[in-house]
């Protein structure tokens, strides 16, 4: 949406952020300017009506509207027709603002040096913006649970008050998938809104920020997209979708409505808002893109249906945002820096404006049914095994190493991230070497090289069969917890940040950071996550749910990095253990791991037993594939001895020779 500017530190402009009093004395909302504090119930009620506009006339030309229930069978009427999207909008609605208020307070609004205000604390114009958040987390539980009894009573085909008697309050709720996840969401609104009017600090509005986020998640896998043949990969695109959107559009509305009373601080935020919008406007579209391919295929009939025209309506709202963002590049940004926020106003009034009628056309889409497409028709012939995510058709593709090296599983949660991490590593080697501090390029090509890695491990053959064969899923923990780790390490992205940002030394002189120079804590991390999985009825949950397993494999990822971060000793850190040290922590590892390939080879006990026997194999035997896990296991284990020591020992003899070379100048 925005792009760019050349305002990349935390403070831009002239001036100093005001102290506690006189910003309280100054008020709070859109007073200061000229414009008047009666633009924002106008930009309010002119959006609310674009969205339910949008919503209607979707609704009415898509073929989503109401319809009366086939003779014989139970109706909900037509006031739960109607009333059920109109109460998506509004929940919609309230998730993104509550989102974009916390933004505001956690990212966007930062307390500038000389302010008077303690290190990390939130400034009275963040405060404001975490107690509105909390009106609209509240807002947003209200609607939460209107949604819950409006899906009751469309699924259960019963008018509204009958669907808020207590017997089927007290039963289906707690049957029905949708009605869970509704009231996980309302429970997270609920905890937002109690907790952001106690926090005072950024610290505690990030955390809260990111449980937001996470609220939004429960119900879109329950949604349209797990009905799709290819629901992991389309839930996993519509999470993104959401969680993008939300950032994006919620930012937006906060800045317009809570920190543009404060035009030295709307010049501050902007910049921090003009790279997240970016960043989210390519994932927007990335992921909109894909879940449009996988609902509606390659059929060119698809693409002419009402739904199609619908996705065509949306993308290009996508496309007119971008040129906004464009317009906003050359013109509202300079106009701004310039002291004269009113082009920028207009043009973010209109882009809310915009926003909401998308919001209103994407429940329409939800409402609308989806043609079918020739991925659906495929999938007739595909069994399944009643597991909770796509298998492949590994009856007719056994395992086999080229396998391994061909089959391809995207998952866009997966690519977003690495995506993101790849960006951001350049952009912070592109700012070093604008101030000619050139980056080592060996540094670089490690980190990509394990981004690519992990990339191959959660979307290549060994995510794909993962969940099939035990072997197979240990190997790709042993690539998350181990390959991965060493080479992102070996990267060094703290320095990189630290060195690019130097805002952000903290991270490798904070409290954590010596924490985990401690390699008995990464050790023991590592560890704990091996028996957690391994040990407990976690390993065949992990295996018969997608989110799960990958929640399973990011876990292990993060503990390998904490552990190997520890022992690698690439970073300059306060308090960086020796030698010794590193190099018996390593030796641990390596012995845990040879008991845990003895376990896996001698024991009588099947892992996950049910679960493969259940999935019934012809071409491997459970048996004998967790023997092959336990040789893996060793293999592995040779491997980081091989790999790990001999650069920890090189590492010990460049730093003595630093050492000598350092005491014979002194002489």
């Amino acid at each position: 949406m925005l792009n760019r500017t050349d305002h990349d530190g935390t403070v831009v402009g002239s001036g100093s952020v005001p102290d506690v009093e006189r910003l309280e004395e100054q008020g709070s909302g859109a007073e200061m300017l000229s414009a008047g504090p009666r633009s924002r119930p106008v930009l309010a009620l002119v959006a609310a009506s674009a969205a339910v506009l949008a919503l209607l006339l979707a609704l009415l030309l898509g073929g989503g509207r109401p319809q009366a229930a086939p003779e014989g069978l139970p109706d909900a009427g037509a006031l739960t027709g109607w009333a059920l999207p109109l109460a998506k909008v509004a929940f919609d609605v309230a998730g993104v603002g509550t989102i974009g208020f916390l933004l505001v307070a956690a990212v966007l609004i930062s307390t500038a040096a000389g302010s008077g205000l303690p290190h990390g604390r939130l400034s009275p114009l963040a405060l404001r913006a975490t107690r509105a958040a909390s009106w609209w987390a509240a807002g947003w539980c209200a609607t939460t649970l209107a949604v819950l009894v409006l899906s009751l009573s469309n699924i259960v085909g019963v008018p509204i008050a009958s669907a808020l008697s207590m017997p089927m309050l007290r039963s289906l709720p707690w049957t029905v998938p949708l009605s869970k996840s509704l009231l996980v969401t309302a429970v997270a609104c609920l905890a937002v809104a109690g907790f952001t009017r106690r926090t005072v600090t950024r610290r505690g509005a990030g955390v809260l920020l990111l449980l937001a986020v996470a609220a939004l998640v429960p119900a879109l896998f329950t949604g349209h997209a797990a009905a799709t043949t290819d629901h992991d990969l389309a839930t996993s695109s519509l999470v993104v979708h959401v969680v993008g959107a939300s950032l994006w559009v919620g930012g937006l509305l906060a800045l317009l409505i809570c920190v543009r009373a404060d035009e030295r601080v709307l010049v501050t935020a902007l910049p921090r808002f003009s790279n997240l919008a970016l960043g989210c406007f390519v994932v927007v579209g990335f992921s909109g893109a894909l879940s449009a391919l996988l609902r509606l295929g390659p059929s060119a009939s698809t693409w002419f249906s009402s739904y199609g025209a619908l996705l065509v309506a949306k993308a290009g709202s996508l496309v007119l945002l971008g040129w906004l963002g464009l317009v906003h590049r050359r013109r509202g940004v300079p106009a701004l820096l310039a002291g004269r926020p009113r082009s920028f106003l207009r043009l973010a009034a209109g882009e809310v404006v915009i926003m909401a009628a998308v919001i209103g056309l994407a429940v329409a889409l939800g409402r609308t049914p989806a043609p079918a497409s020739a991925a659906a028709a495929r999938s007739e012939s595909v069994p399944t095994h009643g597991l909770g995510h796509d298998t492949l058709s590994w009856e007719v593709l056994p395992w086999s190493p080229a396998s391994i090296l061909t089959t391809w599983r995207p998952d866009a949660v997966v690519l977003t991230a690495v995506g993101l991490a790849a960006a951001a590593y350049f952009l912070g080697v592109r700012r070093l070497a604008r101030r000619g501090q050139p980056w080592p390029r060996r540094r670089t090509a490690s980190a990509m090289a394990g981004l690519a890695i992990t990339t191959l491990a959660l979307c290549g053959g060994l995510a794909s069969y993962s969940t099939a064969l035990f072997s197979i899923q240990v190997a790709q923990v042993l690539v998350l917890s181990t390959v991965v780790p060493i080479l992102l390490t070996l990267g060094m992205p703290l320095t990189l940040v630290s060195q690019a940002r130097p805002g952000h030394r903290s991270l490798l002189t904070g409290k954590a950071a010596r924490a985990l120079a401690n390699p008995v804590n990464g050790l023991s991390l590592l560890v704990a996550a091996f028996i957690g999985l391994y040990a407990t009825p976690l390993f065949e949950i992990s295996l018969r749910y997608f989110t799960l397993h990958l929640l399973a494999n990011v876990l292990a990822l993060a503990c390998g990095l904490a552990f190997f971060w520890s022992v690698m000793g690439v970073d300059e850190v306060p308090e960086r253990h020796g030698l010794a040290d590193r190099v018996l922590s390593v030796s641990a590892f390596l012995l845990f791991l040879t008991a845990f390939g003895v376990v896996l080879v001698a024991s009588d006990d099947l892992y996950g037993a049910r679960w493969f026997t259940e999935l019934d194999w012809r071409w491997v035997n459970p048996e004998a594939d967790q023997r092959r896990g336990g040789a893996l296991v060793w293999a592995f284990t040779l491997g980081l001895a091989a790999c790990t020591l001999p650069v920890l020992w090189a590492q010990s003899r460049r730093t003595e020779s630093i050492g000598a070379d350092a005491d014979q100048g002194r002489a």
